[in-house]
């Protein structure tokens, strides 16, 4: 007799919307108007994103929120990347549950990851007519994005040496009331003022559902502390002005957490304060600024030369493109692709040239 065979399914071979391992039931007799959450976990190569797994959440009146057998339950997997949903201490692959009337949290879990870069893709079906938005939180980083209800978005993360960075709980979604009105950071800017002292400036639109606005300082650009908390009756309305009167003489980053009145949260992009040591460049400008036919031209102020790149990043902090350029002559202006796929919104832009991170102003994408 011969080598017994094998059978190997690739992830490309997977659907979350098979239900021949569990029994369908649903409220309506289209279960197309089902609402539905699904997200993919991508490893971001040279060549572009590549499928590892994949979770998914579908909402009914008519399901349980308890574990039962309309749940698909997680097949073990002790050798690659992994995610599924945690919940009562058993991993799914797929959760069937009720409608959310409250606020409410899915735990996600991750398994073997490595030092590398992933995607989140976050694929919404039916679930703008629900009256719910979705926050994605990275425990890692401190951060609270939004998850859009009404199309696809992405959410790009590293894994580093440190151990909190691979956390199996790194990451959960919390589901809560829809905000009322879209409370937007128009610019965000810092500048030193003196040797211990940062100046910040900032533009809001809809102040009115600002609860208060967290001053948040990093040294490395990525763990942040509190700093100060300012409430709208301390004398500023859609103008923010504040000095940092203990920051350090070294390089140091800021951003401004927006608490709303909703409870929601909203992220400043990060603004960098070079230090003492470290040289003076004017910046970049965008010209013309709003953006038109998804090209975006940069005069470059800087007078560095070599090999940079991008990110483009929305009003919350989630990153939405990445990409490289070369500037071969210190007056060369530079010329970015933005992706067709980006809505009609603000957005900001930062530039790393030669290892040293840039920011410049918020610019607006017309379609």
């Amino acid at each position: 007799m011969g080598n017994p065979g094998q059978i190997i399914f690739t992830e490309s071979c997977k659907t979350l919307e098979s239900s021949s391992a569990s029994r369908e039931i649903t409220a309506s007799n289209n279960t197309n108007s089902v609402p539905k959450l699904r997200s993919n976990l991508s490893v971001i190569t040279a060549a572009g994103p590549v499928l590892l797994d994949g979770w998914g959440i579908r909402f009914d009146a008519a399901y349980s929120n308890g574990l039962d057998s309309l749940d698909i339950f997680k097949i073990g997997n002790s050798t690659s990347e992994n995610m599924s949903i945690l919940k009562q201490g058993q991993r799914l692959t797929y959760e069937r549950r009720r409608l959310v009337d409250a606020a409410d949290t899915t735990q996600l879990n991750l398994a073997q990851l490595r030092r590398q870069q992933y995607r989140f893709d976050f694929l919404p079906t039916e679930m703008s007519q629900y009256s719910k938005q979705a926050l994605l939180v990275d425990r890692f980083l401190n951060l609270s994005l939004p998850i859009s209800m009404a199309s696809p978005s992405v959410y790009d993360f590293s894994v580093t040496t440190d151990p909190n960075s691979w956390a199996s709980d790194r990451f959960y979604i919390v589901f809560q009331p829809l905000a009322i009105l879209p409370v937007q950071l128009k610019s965000f800017h810092a500048h030193r003022a003196s040797e211990t002292s940062v100046q910040l400036n900032a533009e809001i639109d809809h102040f009115n559902e600002v609860k208060n606005i967290d001053v948040e300082r990093s040294l490395d650009g990525r763990s942040f502390e509190k700093v100060e908390r300012l409430f709208p009756l301390s004398g500023f309305t859609s103008t923010l002005n504040y000095v940092d009167t203990k920051a350090p003489k070294t390089s140091v980053f800021y951003r401004l957490k927006v608490n709303k009145h909703d409870e929601g949260v909203l992220y400043s992009h990060i603004a960098r304060v070079n230090g003492l040591d470290m040289p003076v460049h004017e910046g970049y400008v965008i010209s013309p600024n709003p953006v038109s036919n998804n090209v975006m031209r940069i005069i470059n102020k800087t007078r560095l030369t070599g090999k940079g790149t991008f990110q483009i990043s929305d009003q919350s902090g989630r990153i939405m493109q990445n990409g490289s350029f070369i500037i071969a002559e210190p007056s060369q202006m530079i010329h970015i692709s933005i992706h067709a796929s980006l809505p009609k919104a603000t957005y900001f832009i930062k530039l790393i040239i030669n290892d040293l991170a840039i920011y410049g102003d918020a610019f607006t994408l017309e379609k």
